[in-house]
């Protein structure tokens, strides 16, 4: 489940080849939810149908993993609340902050500094020059997965050592493990 309308999901899509496991499916939900709390409650519902479709069918296929939700720091009033839920729930969260442009970003440069909704994504069309919240593919940023991982993990150790809590941890994402999870790359 994403936030985003266009890019999210575009992304999240055009990874389904990189899947290492058989049984590993990416779907996408694209519905027009607003808020983080409002995704955190479609996945949670999401998990609940599929736990409910395997006590019937006792089908493995029917098992699920993992459900995330992918969404952006954004000024969401009920941000605390739909990550505790997530947590509460069991679904995985994959958060931007201040935007998800920020985790394309991180495949190009390293990005320390506070950044704006719009800085992010003029910096991001600095390296794709015709991006604007569409992703045709993930050809510019092949070969970079590791390294915006990694400028990802960094970020957060960098708020860990000075103490910044969510969601005044800008820059961060948590695109990584999301990509990590799709790779089979627990």
């Amino acid at each position: 489940m994403a936030e985003g309308a266009k890019t999210e999901p575009q992304y999240i899509a055009l990874l389904r080849p990189r899947c290492l496991a058989a049984l590993v499916e990416v779907e996408v939900v694209d519905e027009p939810a607003t808020d983080p709390r409002s995704l955190v409650r479609r996945a949670v519902d999401i998990k609940a149908d599929a736990q409910r479709a395997y006590r019937r069918s006792k089908d493995p296929n029917d098992l699920v993993d993992d459900v995330w939700c992918v969404f952006d720091v954004d000024e969401h009033l009920f941000l605390r609340e739909a990550c505790e839920q997530a947590r509460d729930n069991g679904v995985q969260l994959a958060i931007s902050n201040p935007s998800f442009e920020l985790w394309l970003l991180l495949h190009f440069q390293s990005q320390t500094a506070y950044l704006s909704r719009g800085d992010a994504r003029r910096s991001l069309q600095r390296h794709i020059a015709e991006y604007d919240k569409t992703i045709p593919s993930l050809g510019p940023f092949e070969g970079a997965f590791d390294n915006a991982r990694q400028r990802a993990i960094a970020l957060e150790r960098k708020h860990e050592g000075d103490g910044t809590l969510f969601p005044q941890d800008n820059p961060s994402s948590g695109v990584w493990r999301l990509v990590n999870a799709i790779e089979g790359a627990y």
